[in-house]
């Protein structure tokens, strides 16, 4: 998505010159969390590969294997306004501020969930930004976050398909959850589809 866009506008290795961010961006901190995640991923096939073949230098679409979460959501912040804005209309067809909100709060999902954070009954401290013309108003709780993993989501079917193992899930444990303690709606469902 956000890669595939910025190496086919500045190259493979465009992400190695600080030109193709905006000035904020810390090139020096970027390029060494790149540097520690080629070196903590140093016996990976693919990282062997380009060490060797290619003195080290990975193209965008094979150095993002070793990215997180987070330096996804880094990445793309600090990319410049014109292309956010490209890429927010064209993969997800809202605008670059909301692209941007939404990457962050699924960072810090992934990052408490990792962490084996509480979840249920738990406001996160980030509020996902509401698109533009929503009835539905989103807040810092877990229905929110999967309000923006269901508009950052590709696949119509695939995303069909977890909602459909969530209802049967929350189905299963009805007597021991109470939803609106993660923020659900009585009208989850339709929200979610």
């Amino acid at each position: 998505m956000t890669l595939t866009y910025h190496a086919h506008k500045y190259g493979a290795l465009g992400y190695m010159d600080a030109t193709t961010f905006k000035p904020r961006h810390d090139h020096t901190r970027f390029l060494q969390h790149i540097a520690n995640a080629i070196k903590r991923n140093h016996a990976k096939a693919f990282v062997k590969h380009h060490m060797d073949k290619y003195a080290g230098n990975f193209p965008l679409w094979a150095i993002v294997e070793l990215f997180s979460v987070g330096e996804l959501s880094r990445f793309y912040a600090d990319m410049h306004r014109a292309d956010k804005k490209a890429i927010a209309r064209s993969l997800f067809n809202t605008s670059d501020s909301n692209a941007a909100s939404w990457l962050l709060c699924l960072s810090k999902l992934r990052n408490d969930c990792a962490h084996y954070s509480r979840l249920y009954d738990v406001p996160f401290g980030t509020t996902p930004a509401t698109p533009k013309g929503s009835d539905y108003i989103l807040q810092d709780r877990v229905f929110d976050y999967l309000l923006v993993l269901k508009f950052l989501h590709p696949d119509p079917t695939q995303w069909s398909t977890l909602v459909n193992s969530l209802a049967a899930l929350i189905e299963e444990y009805s007597d021991t959850i109470e939803l609106y303690r993660m923020g659900f709606p009585q009208d989850w469902e339709p929200l979610l589809a």
